[in-house]
């Protein structure tokens, strides 16, 4: 009898359901949680990309952004992604995208080269080669106007 007393009607009645004020909060808190993994997600992708661009340009290679697409999908596809070895098979097998490096010249070549030409040469001629060199428009730009002086 005196447990009877004791007993209130929340004892016998099921847990009654979440305050509408509690499952909004749920839900702006799942919504903050999904933003968040996606920021972490976006973060990661421009980090990655920020350290293929880096390790291309590092390799001077001529396209970055095919380079870079190139490099993605290598990755993509590895059990554990490594950059530095997917940008090297990137210049093993597509060498077109850097730069051809000169071969390294023998003693025996050396030897055997001519004397470099020590007179002054024609001002076109070496605005000419530094414009084929650098590649700068404003070395073009100038080495058409010597020749068009000329």
């Amino acid at each position: 009898m005196n447990a009877h007393l004791n007993a209130t009607p929340a004892d016998d009645q099921p847990a009654p359901e979440p305050l509408a004020p509690e499952q909004d909060l749920r839900q702006q808190l799942e919504r903050a949680h999904e933003r968040l993994r996606e920021t972490e997600q976006a973060f990661a992708q421009l980090e990655r990309r920020q350290r293929i661009d880096a390790l291309l340009a590092e390799q001077g290679a001529l396209d970055l952004e095919a380079g870079r697409l190139l490099t993605e999908a290598a990755v993509n596809q590895m059990d554990e992604p490594d950059l530095q070895l997917a940008v090297a098979d990137l210049r093993k097998h597509r060498p077109w995208l850097f730069p051809q490096r000169p071969a390294v010249p023998s003693a025996l070549a050396d030897a055997l080269a001519p004397e470099p030409d020590t007179t002054p040469q024609d001002p076109a001629h070496l605005a000419a080669q530094r414009a084929a060199e650098t590649g700068d428009r404003r070395d073009l730009l100038a080495y058409l106007r010597l020749k068009r002086r000329a």
